[in-house]
């Protein structure tokens, strides 16, 4: 009787164990959401237009949330040619850094702007274009997010040709 009564103890411990242990999620990835945006990184000139998509995997609500910020760096050289760059916080973009239009669930359209525009170099500063940060934050869990960074450039370059000349000094 005592051998049957601790059998009975030990069957009903093993499956409070193992229900205990299934809640735990036993590190189980299955409750992992992600997010990937698409295209990850991109460069574009003054209005140029990209379109992005996000995909979710591990949730039940695919759609994402888009949300546009922008950083600006600036370079500074001291008086000894050392050099520091500072990296601003990140604000959300304006008219002047770009818009997002076309937005669905899982994807947008993002315009650079008509110019770009930043502070005058200085003898010691130099502020580089705004880079833009496209966040897709899954509606399920806000927790995953996916990015997109974008520099944006001028679409203005200047070629001196030829590279090297020669001086000629006529002697008198």
């Amino acid at each position: 009787m005592k051998l049957r009564k601790m059998a009975s103890y030990v069957a009903v411990f093993a499956v409070l164990a193992s229900v205990w242990l299934e809640g735990c999620g036993s590190g189980s990835s299955a409750n992992t959401v992600t997010v990937t945006v698409s295209p990850p990184t991109a460069s574009l000139v003054v209005t140029q237009v990209l379109n992005l998509s996000a995909t979710v995997a591990g949730a039940t609500n695919l759609n994402v949330n888009w949300t546009c910020t922008f950083t600006t760096t600036t370079t500074t050289t001291a008086a000894t040619g050392t050099t520091t760059q500072t990296t601003s916080a990140a604000a959300p973009c304006t008219a002047s850094t770009g818009t997002l239009t076309n937005v669905q669930g899982t994807t947008v359209t993002y315009t650079a702007p008509a110019k770009i525009t930043t502070p005058a170099p200085t003898s010691t500063t130099v502020t580089s274009p705004p880079t833009i940060t496209i966040t897709a934050t899954s509606q399920e869990n806000t927790k995953a997010t996916g990015t997109c960074v974008i520099t944006l450039n001028s679409g203005i370059s200047v070629a001196i040709n030829p590279a090297n000349a020669a001086e000629t000094r006529l002697q008198e």
